[in-house]
């Protein structure tokens, strides 16, 4: 069992986004534009993305996204594109020592350890040890909430935090505990266990615990 991930480097140590860019523009398209509803929950954090849908050209994006390549991405995709990249590492780099939603599983699929990281957001980070051993590797970074019904109307700071609750219900259920009742549940932090054993949240929590100072006015 490869055990060398260590929960003081999950908290604090560099991390290395999706393999590479050619990696990074799999997830974008394969996550953000096709990936059963998952599409409906990046559109809440994407503007672009909520733009497209609203206006019934997200199919026509995904098209373009499969006949494109990450080093030229189309016109009416860069923005987009760009936003994604920005909102993946941002949220990781906001949140990852300041909220310490972390935890380690192991991995019975695939013999190894591995780490997650959730975010304010409700992003959720699969993280391994690279092949060379050498630096610790975001192998995927999704929204656990693929079912739809979001709200729509404003304010964005509700139409987040719904998301967000739906995102906490998945991990709660589908992860934490799944990992918990299989005994394969390493360990994680206090902040971490806390979040799951208690109830989500209140909207004006949710707030208070935002990056920034008081969180989110």
């Amino acid at each position: 069992m490869n055990d060398d991930i260590q929960m003081e480097e999950l908290l604090d140590a560099d991390l290395r986004y999706y393999v590479n860019i050619h990696n990074t523009w799999t997830h974008f398209r394969d996550h953000v534009l096709n990936n059963k509803g998952e599409w409906d929950s990046w559109a809440v954090l994407i503007p672009e993305l909520h733009e497209a849908i609203g206006a019934g050209r997200r199919m026509g994006l995904l098209a373009l996204a499969g006949e494109s390549v990450q080093d030229q991405p189309p016109e009416n995709l860069q923005s987009m594109w760009l936003a994604f990249q920005r909102l993946v590492e941002r949220e990781l780099a906001n949140d990852r020592e300041r909220l310490k939603w972390v935890w380690m599983v192991y991995n019975t699929n695939e013999n190894r350890v591995e780490g997650r990281i959730l975010t304010h957001k409700g992003l959720l980070y699969f993280v391994t040890r690279s092949s060379n051993s050498t630096e610790l590797l975001v192998r995927t970074g999704f929204l656990p909430h693929q079912d739809g019904g979001l709200r729509t109307e404003p304010p964005q700071s509700l139409r987040e935090y719904d998301l967000f609750k739906k995102c906490w219900d998945k991990v709660r259920r589908r992860h934490y505990r799944a990992f918990l009742n299989q005994n394969n549940l390493l360990c994680c932090t206090d902040e971490f266990r806390d979040l799951m054993e208690q109830t989500v949240p209140s909207y004006r929590d949710w707030l208070a615990l935002a990056p920034g100072e008081g969180g989110r006015q």
